[in-house]
């Protein structure tokens, strides 16, 4: 079953829209899961430690907050450097594990993909990391005005990050869906229309899937 990536900055609704997608496959008998890539292998502990270590770990939070002493300037870049070393091999093993997921015969649908978190480790130099990193079958990506999006991020955390860096952020998800021809979503339309859409493109994408499959078998 194919893996499934719903994209964009924060405030977009890509969370909504994956658990929406997730509730609405399963009434149809479809066995489909919710899963944040990044985190699907913290998965396996406990949710404690789970979580602290998404806080701690967050590529974001070392590029976005700036250190106040040379100690933590130090330790801030210690910290790149480590990021930038492991994190391809990271995202490459959390991947196989969406594909072992998906092998189960279940619908993988993911809330945000490895993008930004590329983005966060490798700023610019991330395109050439995501041009050979594995894709998802499909790509949904939620894009609108920027004002408009902050505007409906409510986690403190969102809102203490400078609008540059969405702005940057939502350039590379634009540059990315043109090149590898994501399904652009309107983030303005309500959240049972862009559901909708979503909703019936997919269904058009696994008939399409299971036409060619036995196409093969023919």
């Amino acid at each position: 079953m194919p893996i499934i990536a719903i994209i964009g900055i924060d405030g977009c609704g890509k969370t909504t829209q994956a658990r929406m997608l997730v509730e609405q496959l399963v009434k149809e008998g479809h066995k489909a899961m919710y899963i944040q890539p990044v985190f699907a292998i913290l998965n396996i502990l406990p949710p404690l430690i789970r979580s602290k270590l998404e806080s701690t770990l967050s590529p974001r939070k070392t590029r976005t907050t700036q250190p106040n002493s040379p100690a933590k300037h130090i330790i801030r870049g210690i910290r790149s450097l480590l990021g930038g070393i492991l994190a391809y091999p990271y995202a490459l093993l959390s991947y196989m594990l969406l594909a072992f997921y998906s092998r189960k015969n279940r619908v993988v649908i993911c809330d945000r993909y490895f993008y930004q978190f590329f983005f966060d480790l490798y700023g610019n130099r991330s395109q050439k990391i995501i041009k050979i990193f594995p894709k998802p079958n499909v790509a949904y990506f939620l894009q609108g005005d920027l004002n408009l999006l902050y505007s409906r991020m409510s986690n403190p955390s969102d809102l203490a990050v400078s609008k540059v860096y969405y702005t940057e952020v939502n350039d590379l998800y634009k540059n990315i869906a043109r090149k590898h021809r994501f399904i652009e979503i309107d983030a303005s339309l309500t959240k049972e229309m862009a559901s909708e859409t979503i909703l019936n493109h997919f269904k058009k994408f696994l008939k399409n899937e299971g036409d060619l499959i036995e196409a093969n078998y023919a």
